[in-house]
């Protein structure tokens, strides 16, 4: 379905983009939610809209992880002239329109566009020692509580991979367990640090934190087991789902927590 035909299906208003645009769009994300859209299967393809009333400073670190190419904002809601400047220059089409999400979603589906579905989870966790001769690549901190730097640290790790020339689908998905990584220690922690190690055929995150730890992991990895505080919810994170996302990005995940110490994630993917 093309842009021009959800335009006018849907009645919105054009933010950013081009005005009469011929691209294509074959699946629709309908969330509000930061982890809710990591854990869609379709982010690593082109021809994925966004549908949604999420305008917070999240969202652009959400499009810099995903390839989103195009966003309708529901219930006439618009983001910062920033974002839309960056949209611009990143080749985002961005809509409003006055309906409610239900609405939208409903017209979409009737029109044949399909819904996006969300990355199997794994079985288990596996754990896995670190393949030897892993080299450390950089390391950052992450300060707790700082959520206008949620992302930064996400943003940096994936350049270096890119520049490194680590295949794209394995640069999304330790771009993404990073994120999550780099979230729980902002929305739990007091501090903590990101280390990024590679091999010839291995990625490997560690992040460590200070702060509550994890009184009982399995329920951690439960989808939708969440401690954040309802503020951070109305921001649009602390969904429950960062663990799980997580798990799913990963080729063997290692975590280790002490209850009113921290806890340590050994991610690691490969290539």
């Amino acid at each position: 379905m093309k842009l021009a035909e959800i335009r006018q299906l849907l009645e919105a208003t054009l933010l950013a983009g081009t005005e009469f645009n011929e691209s294509e769009v074959y699946c629709v994300c309908d969330a509000d939610l930061v982890s809710d859209v990591l854990s869609l299967e379709s982010l690593g393809s082109d021809g994925v809209l966004l549908l949604t009333s999420l305008i917070g400073p999240q969202l652009t670190t959400l499009i810099s992880l995903t390839n989103i190419k195009a966003i309708v904002f529901v219930q006439g809601r618009q983001p910062g002239a920033d974002f839309l400047q960056q949209a611009i220059k990143d080749g985002i089409n961005c809509f409003s329109t006055p309906l409610a999400k239900y609405e939208a979603a409903g017209l979409l589906f009737q029109a044949g566009l399909p819904g996006t579905k969300r990355v199997k989870e794994k079985a288990e966790i596996v754990p896995q020692k670190a393949e030897d001769k892993l080299i450390t690549i950089v390391e950052y901190p992450i300060s707790g509580g700082d959520f206008l730097a949620a992302g930064h640290v996400t943003k940096k790790i994936k350049q270096r991979l890119e520049n490194l020339g680590v295949h794209h689908k394995t640069v999304t998905r330790a771009a993404i367990a990073a994120y999550e990584a780099e979230l729980n220690v902002i929305i739990h922690a007091r501090c903590g640090k990101l280390q990024l190690k590679l091999s010839p055929n291995t990625v490997l995150i560690i992040v460590e934190d200070e702060g509550p730890g994890i009184l009982d992991i399995d329920l951690a990895m439960q989808e939708g087991y969440s401690t954040a505080p309802q503020a951070v919810r109305e921001m649009g994170y602390g969904a429950g789902m960062g663990l799980p996302n997580i798990n799913r990005c990963a080729d063997s995940l290692i975590m280790q927590s002490a209850v009113g110490v921290g806890t340590r994630l050994e991610i690691s993917l490969r290539y």
